[in-house]
């Protein structure tokens, strides 16, 4: 595994892009809604039985793109949720299509996963 991808990396990661989309969000001024408050992981994944998740990823490298669709996917599909990679050149393209799809008031963007 390349060191830059490790789960120690990955979890300081995680506040960050927290915030980024709580600034995103606020900077937009778009309304957001709360989300659901599940009280149990069954509940869960019972709502999400049928789903699909569109993750907006780099798509220019293989070994990520091999995890993705052969062993993320496959997971996700034994939960019932279909994980859809959608490659893209750069994350910015990712941004930008939240921040567009905010501006335009839409609730429901395309983008699940960056």
């Amino acid at each position: 595994m390349h060191p830059s991808f490790s789960p120690v990396r990955r979890r300081s990661l995680l506040p960050a892009a927290a915030a980024l989309a709580l600034g995103l969000t606020a900077c937009s001024g778009a309304s957001v809604e709360p989300a659901e408050n599940f009280g149990t992981f069954d509940e869960v994944l019972a709502a999400a039985q049928g789903q699909t998740v569109d993750l907006w990823m780099f798509g220019g490298d293989a070994k990520g793109n091999a995890y993705v669709d052969d062993i993320l996917a496959p997971a996700a599909q034994d939960q019932g949720v279909t994980l859809r990679r959608v490659p893209i050149a750069d994350t910015p393209d990712a941004l930008n299509r939240v921040l567009s799809e905010l501006q335009a008031g839409r609730g429901d963007g395309s983008v699940d996963l960056i």
